[in-house]
């Protein structure tokens, strides 16, 4: 610390890295008659709030603004892939009355999350439940019968499904929440639940690859 008049003081540059705090007394005593320290001038306001979000830059987010993730409903429907791995609808009415909710974050578009109704994500497994197996593709069985026993499907839409981005015309894998795997050949992979996708991106009458029937134990078509 050193004792600067007012003059000295204009050409001093802030050395926002060397960091030193003081109690309440011990400024007191600085700023005392006889102390080493005097009051010389006072920061604007705009220049003080700079300083401050420049120091705390990387201490934490006190004094700045921080982006609030935004909201907005969504049109959910669920399908299943049928023989020809087409997509058929699968009657989910809850979702007519309570449509998703699309949570997007603070990295905006690339942090998007689909959030349902503790109503809608339990009608949506029942009525995975309820569906006929004989009229969905065989590569999909497995995955189905995963979702039938297991509470995985319940548990990843009580989570909120991640989204794929607004312009994307690829499918977005639903992770098991419960870091399930499954042996593919001479490989472990990580359980897949089903595909989400954005409804404006694709056709629904286009078949899905066999690959992609495979992780088709639910299909979630968002409009988003």
């Amino acid at each position: 610390m050193y004792k600067v008049d007012a003059q000295q003081a204009f050409w001093i540059k802030w050395n926002i890295k060397h960091i030193e705090t003081l109690s309440h007394k011990e400024l007191e005593i600085l700023l005392a008659a006889d102390g080493e320290f005097e009051v010389v001038g006072r920061l604007r306001e705009s220049h003080t709030i700079e300083l401050q979000q420049k120091l705390l830059a990387n201490m934490g987010r006190i004094g700045t603004l921080t982006a609030i993730p935004a909201t907005f409903e969504v049109e959910v429907t669920v399908y299943v892939p049928d023989l020809e791995r087409k997509l058929i609808p699968v009657a989910v009415p809850v979702l007519g009355k309570s449509p998703g909710v699309c949570y997007v974050g603070r990295p905006g578009d690339h942090d998007k999350r689909l959030v349902l109704s503790e109503d809608a994500c339990e009608a949506i497994c029942d009525a995975i439940q309820d569906m006929d197996l004989t009229k969905i593709h065989a590569n999909a069985h497995e995955t189905v019968e995963y979702l039938r026993n297991t509470e995985d499907l319940l548990r990843a839409l009580e989570s909120g499904i991640a989204l794929p981005s607004s312009n994307s015309t690829t499918w977005k894998d639903i992770p098991s929440p419960s870091g399930a795997t499954k042996v593919v050949g001479n490989k472990v992979q990580a359980r897949v639940l089903g595909l989400v996708g954005n409804a404006a991106t694709f056709d629904v009458q286009k078949p899905l690859s066999g690959g992609e029937a495979a992780k088709a134990g639910i299909v979630l078509m968002v409009r988003l």
